[in-house]
């Protein structure tokens, strides 16, 4: 190689022409004889050798040339030089330049076989074959349009042109001779000079040694042209090369470190000669392998041949060693072709894998794609690496793969597992490949969208929402619209909440098109979407629409259907936001673009209007709203009252009744059933106009449906109230010269319906007293009151007022339930016919007929009948005075007993005459029967009648339980009289004999030795102290539960009592007496309190809440502390703090500790400790009353008493105003009706704050209650004058301007005196004046019952003793009441005292206190009787009285007597008085005397000072 090397590097000199032909000469000679020796075609060897010198070779020799061989020859010609080395062939190399055309022509023809792989190269195939061309050049003619061409025949004569005869034009004129040579002379190679030798093998000549240098060099040269070989060239080539070939392409790799190789045929070569040889232990050789591909055939990988690819394929590599393969390959990858790269993939890679996966142990998809792809994984598709590899997860491998083929990845959902599945696949693509990726994903998703899971889809759009920049500026509105309509269309079901604002940005500032057609796109799906989703929609479209430029895409029309087509189904703006939308300076034109019908559709969809004031804001704007509200229904309740509410005061303001009519007949006719509480609140209707008032009034009477309403009428009436309110009492829209407003049907027109709710105080702060005249005989007004519903005082004040304004007027003319409340003096002087229609309607209409009235009507009726009193009367027979029942025939009497018997409420005087008169007619009351019959009559009868009825039928009907009822509204004396003849029966069963509700008429001696304790028993009935005390010990002995045992039961507790019980149990009795809820107080006294103290004070359990309060008076206050005094006296303020006896002085030791704990400064006491000190209240002097909180009152109503002062320091604290009561000038009935008990304390001052009528209403009821607590008459009397006092001046000033004498007030009537507060408007001189004596006799118990007054009780005595001049007989003083205390000893001796049903009645300390004198004057009339002794009955009625009598009476006592009868006290009896009754004492209870416990407190009673030494023997623990 070396020899070749220098010969064709020899300089490059032309050899003298003569020396060169002969030489040629020379060179034909041997060539010809040699090659008729060999008889062969020529090798390549032989070409090179014989170089130029083949022109003077013969055409027959020259036909002998192969075209392989020539080819091969021409590839080992090159040309060298000291700078470069140059392509060159024999053509160029002068060889042929003496060739004759014929030989020219025979080399042609060689040479086009040779190089016709090259024709499709027309540049290349000129270079090689031009040489050639001689008489050939007409196949130029093909190519005259190629550049190189061009140029060439530029150089040419024409005229040698012309001569091919192949039409080629362009040459130059002169003609040099006719052989066509090329433009450029090639260089000359010298022919070499050496020897020849034979080839061994004539069919294969050995070329000569090549060194790897010269190898390279040759190679460089070679491919580095662009002249075609075929692959048997090569073949023979590197088959002779092959030991030099891996050195030489070393350093070829080194320098070339990749070629484009003009044609496969040398790698093709190379698989041939050197990789098909490869051992099978070579193609396992990683080092082996890697240096042939990744070093000496690298520069050649990048234009590898199929044919080469498909070999390799085939080739035992391992995995190893394949991908070292792979590896080279791709190190070229860069400057292939995408068909190049598509053939390795298809001929190599795949066929390879096929075999084996390659797939090694730890590997993951990644590591196989890249190691078995190598770079070609861009080229090949998704699909090409799951059929290689069945388990291929291109998730995994996502960031290792292109983005078609996560695409094609993406478009099997099989694939994708979840939404992480997708960010991983999406982090592998770069944003600027989605559109290409979504172009080809967006078809398969659409095909198979059932198959791509919801949340699949969403992360592939939050992908694209997230990362792919769509709302860039610089994406123009075109592309965004190809986003929205076809790439994210499969996608856009499955857009979340978190995904709609990233959506919007895309489209935020775009056209009004791209805007509508991507909200389009939503709502196509939008069925998909969950609610949250739908709102952020909404929330998103709104903001689109919001701003200053938010309705840039509104074009006019209908703002409420440009904005529909706007959100489309994503809802619609509530009412807020819709005006938000709106431009403020807009508001008018905009609203008023829509259609009251499109009003009423938005108005009425589902939570439009939110807010009312936004919808008063749309109708205050819109310029239909009347038409809206007249043409469009009531869709939706709720809008209607938002409705009405906005629209409200524009009715109520309307000022002229055709407005008016519009409004409440018309525009709201639909509307009216919707109001609601606050638009007919006293706030909304206090600037009604009347006529709106009025009509609103009308609307909402009897036909209003308040069902679906959240008010009543009782709330219209409020805000009636409210509106017709008059601060000086004219009333309210009434205007006597307006004719709108003149109507004297006042009520009717302004009240109407609600009348029913108005009351008294209500009636009067509409219209006051003196200006109401004016209505009150309308017949409207009349008959709206005629109304059994309303308040009977309202009626009453109605029937009152119309007759003060006419008292002339007729009562038959008052319609029903107006007649009830008509005054009594109304019926007074009516006919028996009339008052008997009066009475019928009054038993139709009123539920309770007045007792005034009743008794005015029945007064009416001189002549009494059977049917009078069973028809007309029935149970108003109530009304009869005791002159009609005795001066009715007693027959009449006794044959309405039925009816009479059992009407409730009789008087004693009443009862009296009926028993009376029945026992006339022959009624016999002889057995319990008989008493049953008489039902309520039962007070009536005497007592000795009971006596004489046989015991054991009066323990019979004791099982009765009405005739239990009525005996209990019986005179005491009969209940003990009774009582007596029932433990008659059996004195061991007193307990289980006597009815529960008369036990404490036992005498507690039968009650002291109990054969057996029946606590259930026992705890049922109602017992007296005295007799609780008895029973207390064996009870609480014998009860396992102390918290079951009753008040009264309770109230026994003693420290004698208890001194025999188990210690432990004590404290329990005294928890069992706390104030507890639904229990009454437990009434012990001041003995009974401490000794409770002393038992429990040093038991720590017990809280002040676990003991009675009242107990806690005694407790000791050294041992309180700043910490728990607030806790003592808040539970001491229960106490009744009256127990506390004088001598003690606790209430001031109390109140100092009480200042000290609660803070107490001065004389005011501020509401918490008001609150804290609670009944402490009643002990403080009235300095603090009137200076402390208002709080106080409500506490002082508690007590049960009041002093003068401190009743004084009320009213100053009341006068002040700011109580709750408020300004003395506002007071009324109700504030009466508020202060409790306190007005029966209060002066004469008090009262004339307030009106005759209201003192007189408020009375009526007042006085019957305190008469029912049992209230002392002498406080009843202090509180008759203190407001009588100004009651009556109020009446009668005018009268005693007339005279003295004269009844001016007014007769007293049967109807006067049924009133309540009779004798309440009277003065004394009135009171003599008016009473008639008749009918004082006709009423005395009915009179007496009432009047407390002791001028009027002493006027009352005068006229009686004119009755009955020779002395009042048993029926009368059994009924005088209090008017027996006026009475002197000198009346009194001439009154019949001879039944102790009269005794009991004279002293009955309610009428009051008698003086010892009149005390012994009526005791020693009584006994001055025939028959009647000091026994049982009388000292039970004249208790403490006995100290009146002398000793020598009192010891006429019998001891069985004394035994039988309840304690009487002593006090105030004198020493002797004493010593006797202590004497009958002993004797009583002698048989008790075994039983301390129980002897002492039957006989403590009647100890004084002097007896009680005689005691101590039975060193009794007394707690005193």
């Amino acid at each position: 190689m070396e020899h070749l090397r220098r010969t064709f590097t020899a300089p490059l000199t032309r050899t003298p022409r003569p020396l060169r032909h002969r030489a040629n000469e020379q060179s034909k000679a041997v060539i010809t004889t040699f090659n008729r020796v060999i008889q062969s075609n020529w090798g390549y060897t032989d070409i090179l050798k014989y170089g130029s010198i083949i022109c003077s070779l013969d055409v027959s020799v020259l036909q002998y040339l192969s075209p392989t061989s020539l080819m091969v020859a021409e590839f080992l010609l090159t040309c060298f030089s000291n700078q470069t080395t140059v392509p060159c062939c024999i053509g160029g190399t002068g060889f042929l330049s003496s060739c004759s055309v014929n030989q020219k022509s025979v080399l042609y023809s060689v040479a086009n076989s040779s190089f016709s792989t090259v024709l499709t190269d027309p540049a290349t195939y000129y270079q090689i074959i031009s040489s050639y061309l001689g008489v050939n050049v007409r196949g130029l003619k093909q190519y005259e349009n190629s550049s190189m061409i061009k140029a060439w025949v530029a150089e040419q004569k024409q005229s040698d042109l012309n001569t091919l005869n192949i039409g080629l034009l362009g040459g130059t004129p002169d003609i040099v001779n006719s052989t066509l040579v090329p433009s450029k002379t090639p260089l000359n190679i010298t022919a070499s000079t050496s020897t020849f030798t034979p080839s061994n093998n004539s069919n294969s000549p050995k070329v000569a040694a090549l060194s790897s240098d010269d190898l390279f060099t040759l190679l460089t040269c070679k491919l580095s042209s662009n002249v075609v070989y075929s692959k048997e060239v090569w073949t023979l080539f590197l088959q002779k090369v092959a030991a030099p070939l891996p050195a030489a392409l070393d350093k070829y790799s080194s320098v070339r470190p990749n070629v484009t190789l003009p044609d496969p045929s040398f790698l093709n070569a190379i698989g041939d000669v050197i990789v098909n040889n490869f051992s099978a232990a070579q193609l396992r050789d990683a080092v082996f392998i890697t240096q042939w591909f990744q070093i000496r055939l690298r520069p050649f990988l990048s234009s590898v041949p199929a044919n080469f690819l498909s070999m390799l394929s085939s080739r035992n590599f391992s995995c190893e060693t394949y991908q070292v393969v792979v590896n080279a390959f791709s190190s070229q990858e860069p400057a292939m072709q995408d068909q190049q790269k598509l053939s390795i993939i298809s001929n190599f890679i795949k066929p390879f894998l096929r075999g084996q996966s390659c797939v090694l142990p730890g590997s993951n998809d990644s590591d196989w794609l890249v190691k078995n792809f190598g770079q070609f994984r861009s080229s090949a598709s998704f699909s090409d690496f799951i059929s290689l590899k069945s388990d291929f997860n291109g998730v995994n491998a996502a960031q290792v793969l292109t983005s078609s083929q996560l695409a094609e990845l993406c478009s099997d959902p099989i694939r994708l597992t979840g939404p992480q599945d997708v960010n991983t696949v999406m982090a592998a693509v770069s944003p600027n490949q989605f559109t290409s990726f979504f172009d080809s994903l967006t078809s398969s998703i659409q095909l198979n969208a059932s198959l791509y899971s919801t949340v699949v889809k969403e992360a592939f759009l939050q992908a694209v929402l997230v990362r792919g920049g769509l709302s860039s500026a610089a994406v123009p509105d075109s592309e965004v619209l190809q986003w929205v309509t076809v790439r994210l269309r499969p996608l856009l079901s499955s857009l979340s909440s978190a995904d709609v604002t990233p959506y919007f940005n895309i489209i935020r500032g775009r056209s009004c098109n791209t805007r509508q057609t991507a909200v389009s796109s939503l709502d196509a799906v939008s069925s998909s979407f969950n609610s949250d989703t739908q709102t952020q929609i909404y929330s998103s479209i709104q903001q689109l629409l919001t701003g200053p430029n938010g309705l840039i895409c509104y074009s006019g029309g209908s703002i409420y259907a440009f904005l529909k087509s706007s959100f489309l189904s994503f809802g619609f703006p509530d009412l807020s936001t819709f005006l938000s939308l709106i431009p403020a300076g807009r508001q008018q034109e905009l609203l008023g673009s829509i259609s009251p019908a499109e009003l009423s559709v938005f108005l009425n969809g589902p939570n439009t209007v939110r807010n009312g004031s936004d919808l008063c804001t749309l109708l205050n704007n819109y310029n239909s709203t009347n038409q809206y509200l007249q043409t469009q229904p009531v869709v939706s309740a709720a809008v209607g009252r938002q409705t009405l509410g906005c629209v409200w005061p524009r009715a109520l303001s309307a000022s002229s009744q055709d407005e008016v009519d519009q409004w409440f007949n018309v525009r709201l006719a639909q509307y009216l059933p919707l109001l609601s509480s606050q638009l007919i609140s006293p706030t909304q209707l206090s600037g009604a106009s009347c006529l709106s008032y009025r009509k609103l009034v009308s609307v909402l009477g009897s036909n209003y449906n308040y069902s679906a309403t959240d008010f009543t009428p009782a709330v219209v009436y409020s805000s009636i109230k409210a509106y017709l309110n008059s601060s000086d009492g004219s009333p309210r829209c009434y205007n006597s010269s307006n004719p709108r407003l003149n109507s004297t049907a006042w009520f009717a027109n302004n009240i109407g319906f609600f009348i029913t709710f108005i009351s008294l105080t209500d009636l009067q702060s509409f219209v006051s007293g003196s200006q109401i005249g004016v209505f009150l005989e309308n017949s409207g007004n009349i008959q709206l009151f005629n109304n059994s519903r309303i308040s009977s005082d309202v009626t009453t004040y109605y029937g009152t007022q119309l007759y003060i304004q006419n008292p002339n007027y007729k009562p038959l003319s008052l319609l029903g339930v107006l007649l009830c409340g008509a005054p009594g003096s109304a019926f007074v002087y009516l006919t028996t016919a009339d008052s008997q229609t009066i009475l019928d309607t009054l038993k139709k209409s009123c539920q309770q007929i007045s007792p005034e009235v009743t008794a005015a009507l029945v007064a009416n009726f001189p002549t009494l009948s059977t049917d009078t009193i069973t028809k007309s009367f029935g149970n108003q027979s109530i009304g009869l005075t005791e002159g009609q029942i005795s001066g009715a025939k007693p027959d009449i009497i006794n044959n309405t007993l039925p009816v009479l018997s059992v009407i409730t409420g009789w008087n004693q005087g009443q009862v009296n005459n009926i028993i009376q008169s029945i026992t006339n007619a022959g009624f016999s009351i002889n057995s319990g029967t008989s008493l049953v019959i008489l039902g309520t009559l039962i007070g009536g009868v005497p007592s000795a009648a009971i006596s004489k009825i046989p015991s054991t039928e009066l323990l019979t009907v004791s099982q009765n339980p009405t005739f239990i009822t009525n005996i209990l509204t019986a005179p005491v004396t009969l209940q003990e009289t009774y009582v007596q003849k029932i433990v008659s029966v059996d004195q061991t069963k007193v307990v289980e004999n006597v009815p529960d509700a008369l036990a404490g008429y036992i005498p507690p001696v039968l009650l002291s030795s109990p054969t057996s304790v029946n606590v259930t028993l026992i705890n049922k009935k109602s017992w007296r102290a005295e007799q609780a005390m008895v029973l207390f010990s064996s009870v609480a002995d014998a009860s396992d539960n102390t918290e079951e045992l009753s008040e009264s039961i309770l109230q026994g507790f003693t420290c004698s009592a208890v001194q025999n019980l188990p210690r432990s149990k004590v404290p329990q009795l005294v928890r069992a007496c706390r104030p507890r809820a639904g229990r009454s107080k437990v009434v012990l006294k001041e003995p009974q309190l401490t000794c409770m103290y002393n038992y429990v004070k040093d038991d720590s359990n017990l809280t002040f809440t676990d003991v009675p309060a009242d107990m806690l008076l005694y407790y000791s206050l050294q041992t309180l502390t700043k910490v728990n005094c607030r806790s003592y006296f808040r539970a001491l303020g229960g106490a009744d703090f009256s127990v506390l006896s004088s001598v003690l002085n606790r209430q001031s030791a109390l109140f100092a500790n009480a200042q000290d704990c609660l803070g107490i400064s001065g004389v005011r006491l501020n509401s918490t400790q008001v609150e804290v000190l609670g009944n402490m209240t009643c002990t403080l002097d009235p300095t603090y009353i009137q200076n402390s909180d208002p709080l106080i009152l409500e506490k002082l109503k508690n007590c049960g008493d009041l002093s003068v002062s401190q009743a004084t320091a009320i009213q100053t604290l009341l006068y002040t105003g700011n109580t709750s009561y408020g300004n003395p000038s506002t007071w009324n009935q109700q504030t009466l009706d508020q202060l409790g008990i306190l007005p029966l304390y209060l002066d004469q001052s008090f009262w004339g704050k307030f009106s005759s009528t209201t003192t007189k209403t408020f009375l009526r009821s007042f006085f019957p209650t305190l008469r029912k607590q049992k209230v002392q008459n002498w406080k009843l009397s202090r509180l008759f004058t203190a407001a009588n006092s100004f009651t009556a001046k109020s009446i009668n000033t005018k009268a005693r301007a007339l005279t003295r004498a004269a009844c001016t007030t007014g007769n007293i009537t049967e109807a006067t005196i049924a009133d309540p507060s009779f004798p309440l408007g009277y003065d004394s001189t009135q009171f003599d004046a008016c009473l008639d004596n008749t009918l004082l006799k006709d009423n005395i118990a009915a009179i007496t019952e009432k009047v407390i007054d002791s001028s009027f009780l002493t006027i009352i005595l005068s006229k009686l003793n004119q009755l009955f001049p020779s002395g009042l007989p048993d029926s009368v003083v059994q009924i005088l009441n209090a008017v027996s205390r006026v009475a002197t000893v000198s009346d009194i001796s001439t009154w019949n005292i001879t039944t102790i049903d009269t005794l009991s009645s004279l002293m009955n300390l309610f009428n009051g206190d008698w003086t010892s004198d009149q005390s012994k004057a009526i005791i020693m009339k009584y006994l001055s009787a025939a028959g009647n002794t000091l026994g049982t009955a009388e000292i039970n009625a004249i208790g403490s009285n006995l100290c009146s009598l002398d000793s020598t009476v009192l010891k006429s006592i019998t001891a069985q007597s004394l035994k039988s009868a309840n304690p009487v006290n002593v006090s105030s009896c004198s020493i002797d008085q004493k010593s006797a009754l202590y004497s009958i004492a002993k004797s009583s209870f002698s048989t008790q005397r075994s039983n301390p416990t129980i002897y002492y407190q039957l006989i403590s009673s009647y100890l004084g000072n002097v007896h009680k030494n005689a005691m101590n023997k039975f060193s009794f623990h007394l707690s005193f």
